[in-house]
């Protein structure tokens, strides 16, 4: 379930994926834009910017409040992730670039339609990855700083 296929996001992408039932688990920071809209000079420094922060973060590991259901459209299970310092100074570093529709960022993780929820809950995800997506073009960079 890619419903990103049109869109430019940057998200955090965890290490474990047991617990999710769509083909590209993460956890969006922000949302850059519709592909079309954004111009290459953009990419370009969204590219520079994310591979820079990427080294100097270390991987993430991030509290999971529990699961609730998101969206009006299209309704999703996820799991809630907790307004941490880490998460957020990323999101904070970011903010920039974001052009969502939504007021508040309310960090979460999608497990898959609504309905796949499974009842098992992790306590943590750890995020050990940060990508720029771009419809089907993944451009991964490794939290690695020591």
């Amino acid at each position: 379930m890619n419903t990103n296929k049109t869109k430019v996001i940057v998200s955090l992408i965890p290490d474990d994926t047991s617990w999710c039932l769509q083909d590209s688990p993460h956890m969006t920071l922000v949302y850059v834009g519709e592909i079309e809209e954004v111009k290459n000079y953009e990419l370009g420094n969204l590219f520079k910017e994310v591979s820079e922060l990427a080294k100097v973060t270390r991987p993430v590991l991030a509290k999971v409040d529990g699961h609730d259901i998101f969206g009006e459209e299209e309704k999703v299970d996820v799991l809630v992730i907790s307004k941490e310092k880490p998460i957020m100074d990323l999101r904070k570093s970011l903010s920039h670039w974001d052009k969502s529709i939504f007021p508040t960022f309310e960090p979460h993780a999608t497990i898959g339609p609504v309905g796949s929820f499974t009842g098992k809950i992790p306590m943590y995800l750890l995020f050990g990855k940060i990508e720029i997506m771009m419809g089907d073009t993944v451009l991964p960079f490794w939290l690695t700083k020591q």
